[in-house]
């Protein structure tokens, strides 16, 4: 049996992620042509894996379609099919996390390097102007926790759901048994599109980082 995925661990670490890059877009700051290639390479990097997690959780989905579907002599198969999607999914969850954190590092790299620069400046106009755009940064940063727990709501119920179809159908694989949680496999698919519309939205917020960074003015 596979273990739980820990949904929620990698939609925050994924959201938190894009808001680091967006935080140095909003300060205006760069640290370098190289670190600004890096955290849009990384960003780019985040969003394919982002757009591999959607396609894997339609996979899961149709997998399930298929032991609804399948009569007594074709269970087993069936059920190892959704199985071995559940583990394929698990292993996406792990890439998102594993790029998002290599983007986290990237971008907190850029700001660290915008902060250092900053503290040779003296003109006290444009001193004025970065606090107040990292005061600005802030307040965005704080926005953005009602969309985390949202996210939050939405992939530990999908995710629950799934695991229990699991153990549910590992422990009582016949129609009748199938029969008995297709109210269940149906929330899971319920559930699954708002789970790719907050997915959609990481990806949205990654294209504007992506093409903020792209227009930002990168000085050594």
């Amino acid at each position: 049996m596979s273990k739980a995925i820990n949904y929620p661990k990698v939609l925050r670490s994924c959201c938190t992620a894009a808001v680091y890059v967006a935080i140095t877009v909003l300060l205006g700051c760069a640290s370098g042509v190289k670190r600004s290639d890096k955290a849009i390479s990384s960003a780019e990097a985040l969003k394919r894996e982002c757009i591999n997690l959607q396609g894997q959780i339609d996979k899961t989905i149709q997998s399930l379609d298929g032991v609804v579907a399948a009569k007594n002599a074709d269970l087993s198969t069936a059920f190892k099919s959704y199985v071995s999607e559940m583990k394929t999914l698990k292993s996406q969850t792990k890439k998102v996390a594993s790029q998002s954190q290599k983007l986290k590092k990237s971008s907190q790299g850029y700001l660290d390097a915008w902060e250092k620069s900053m503290q040779e400046v003296q003109n006290p106009e444009l001193r004025e102007q970065a606090a107040q755009r990292r005061a600005q940064a802030s307040a965005r940063f704080e926005e953005t926790k009602d969309e985390f727990d949202r996210i939050r709501s939405d992939y530990e119920l999908f995710a629950k759901n799934l695991r229990e179809i699991e153990v549910a159908l590992d422990h009582d694989l016949n129609p009748a048994g199938v029969a008995s949680i297709e109210g269940v496999i149906a929330q899971a698919k319920e559930d699954s599109e708002p789970l790719k519309k907050d997915i959609e939205t990481i990806i949205a917020a990654l294209d504007k980082v992506t093409a903020a960074l792209s227009r930002a003015p990168a000085v050594e």
